[in-house]
This record gives structure tokens, sequence and C-alpha cells, in this order.
């Protein structure tokens, strides 16, 4: 099953109108797992803006992400084949985090309303309108589809929260409190992190069948961001390398300090696990 990778949403209209004016570029690598390397380096996006919260199609053809001007936030994607950026939908609202879904015929949205409500939408991959997925819940923030039923949110609030959604129905269940940002489904689990204080975060996962919630391991770097591969591969920065987590403990896979990077955060791993690509913040 796809493995979402869920990328980071402003979580209010006003953070997310000052954050915007940070300049993050997404670079994509060819990965050579054997020689744990990085190979042919490349910046999707030179522009000079806010390019974020990459997402892989399923195969591969598309690398989904978001891009914001100014006060507007829309959906971009590289396509791998032609090698040119092409812009997915142009709305009067703004749209993060893109998501394929597990039917693999849209692709789901933080959709930022006019009236500043954020909610769950999804678009045709194709053509079509939109669909409001959860009517009542609001604001959400992430997502990560379990399947074509289930999908895992992070809910803003006192304090956020994750929680279950059904997406026939729209009723949602409450797990747990004091998430990060980052949600991924794997084989039954979703992984997220939790945040105990702001200088202890834990990584977490919850067995979707059983609903409990087991700690993992503390983070690297009290870092948010991580991914997970289609072969379960669990991926984290610490903004200079990435390691991958082996028996409870984090162990250096690829080694970016010397690429002369101010930082990095998210991070997505295409299904066929050939491809990364890397937020890199360029101010």
């Amino acid at each position: 099953m796809k493995i979402i990778l869920v990328c980071f949403l402003f979580v209010v209209q006003n953070f997310a109108l000052s954050a915007q004016t940070q300049d993050t570029d997404i670079f994509l690598y060819e990965i050579d797992w054997d020689k744990k390397d990085l190979k042919k380096e490349k910046n999707l996006t030179k522009w000079k803006g806010y390019d974020n919260q990459p997402y892989f199609s399923p195969d591969g053809g598309r690398l989904f992400f978001t891009r914001a001007f100014r006060d507007q936030s829309d959906i971009y994607y590289y396509d791998t084949r032609l090698k040119v950026i092409k812009e997915f939908r142009s709305t009067p609202e703004s749209e993060y985090s893109p998501t394929v879904t597990p039917d693999g015929q849209h692709v789901s949205v933080i959709r930022v309303e006019q009236d500043s409500t954020q909610r769950l939408w999804k678009f045709p991959i194709e053509r079509g309108e939109p669909e409001l997925i959860f009517k009542k819940v609001k604001p959400v923030g992430y997502q990560a589809w379990v399947d074509d039923q289930t999908v895992a949110l992070f809910v803003l609030g006192s304090p956020n929260s994750l929680q279950l959604g059904d997406a026939f129905d729209g009723t949602t269940k409450k797990i747990t409190y004091n998430i990060g940002r980052s949600l991924h489904y794997y084989n039954g689990v979703v992984y997220f992190t939790n945040k105990e204080s702001d200088s202890s975060f834990t990584l977490k996962k919850l067995d979707v069948a059983t609903e409990k919630v087991t700690s993992m391991v503390k983070t690297k770097n009290n870092s948010e961001d991580f991914t997970v591969t289609t072969s379960g591969r669990i991926l984290m920065g610490d903004g200079q390398d990435i390691y991958e987590l082996k028996s409870s403990k984090w162990k250096k896979l690829f080694k970016l300090k010397d690429k002369g990077f101010k930082d990095f955060n998210r991070l997505a791993v295409s299904d066929d696990e050939t491809k990364l690509a890397l937020v890199v913040v360029m101010d």
C-alpha cells in the first residue's frame, strides 16, 4: 500500500502567510542503497519562494508538492518522465499537503476555505470537481490514508489530536494527543511523533486494528519529519544527515552535511525506492 508521506501544513492562516516567506527548494536524488549514497542531485524549484510537502504518485511519474505565492498556495507536480513542472489545479482557495488516495484516482489535500476553515478534500487526478471528505472535522492539519475507508488525521486543538476517520460516514475517533506533524501508514500501523515537551520527541506507532499506541524511540535532534518506505524502512533527518531506524537505534544512512545545506526537513521516497525528494531551507 502506498506510504503516505504526510508533509507540513500551516496551522492557521495568519501563520501560513508569514511562514510562506521562507525560501525552500525541493531536491531530487537517485538512491544507491548498497553504497549508502544519493546521486544525480537536482534542484527542481530554483526560484525564490516556498516549495514543500513532496509526495510521489504510486507509479513514480509525478512528484506532487505545494507551491506558495504571497497569500496563495496551490498544488503542482514535477513530471519525472518529461522533466517539467506543471500546475495540478488553480483555485481561489489555498491547498496544501497533496496525497494520492488508496484508489489511485484522487489527490487529497488540506484546503483553506474562503472563511479560513481547514478541511480535508479530494480532487480527481485527471479532471472533475473537488469533493469534501469530512464535513464536520476541522481544522485538519495532516492526513495518512490507511485504506479507502480509513484515514488518520492530525486535528488542531488544545492539544492537537490524532484521530481515525471513516471517510464513508464522516465520523472520527480520538486516539491520542500532542502529536507531531508527520503521519505515515505502513502494514497496519500509523507512525507519528509525540511531543512530550519542547525538548523531548518520541516516535510512536498506532496499531490500527487494536488502536494500541506503542513508543518506539526518541527522534533525532527532536525532529518531527520522517518517512516510511514501501519496504518498511523508517528514515529521519537531523538537518545534516539522514538516518535509518534499525534495532531501535538511528544509524546514519546518507551523508548530506558536506553538501552545504543550511537545513533540511521533509523527505519522501518513491514507491520503487529509487528516488528521494528532500525539502531544503535556502535562506
